[in-house]
């Protein structure tokens, strides 16, 4: 995913990082990268164009708020606990 920051300030956060961006600023994030969130930190709205790919199913991880999100094609989006997810033993099929 790429953010290009066409007005305002704000700061992004990658991991643990943090990172002031202002108009002009361009970030790109690469896939299975480390969590990140951008703030507005300004008085104004924050404006950006993001650019990204949109997989038929895509499964994205919010550590921060320890949730997961499944999305599926022509289905509403499932937010879950990270806690409450349960991974069962599957057999070899026969």
């Amino acid at each position: 995913m790429n953010v290009y920051v066409l007005e305002g300030n704000a700061t992004a956060q990658i991991g643990e990082h943090h990172f002031a961006i202002k108009a002009g600023d361009f970030i790109g994030y690469r896939a299975g990268g480390e969590a990140h969130t951008i703030i507005n930190t300004g008085t104004t709205t924050f404006k950006c164009i993001v650019v990204g790919q949109r997989l038929a199913h895509d499964v994205g991880d919010y550590p921060n708020l320890q949730k997961r999100i499944y999305r599926q094609k022509d289905l509403p989006w499932n937010l879950v606990d990270i806690a409450s997810i349960s991974e069962p033993k599957a057999g070899k099929k026969v």
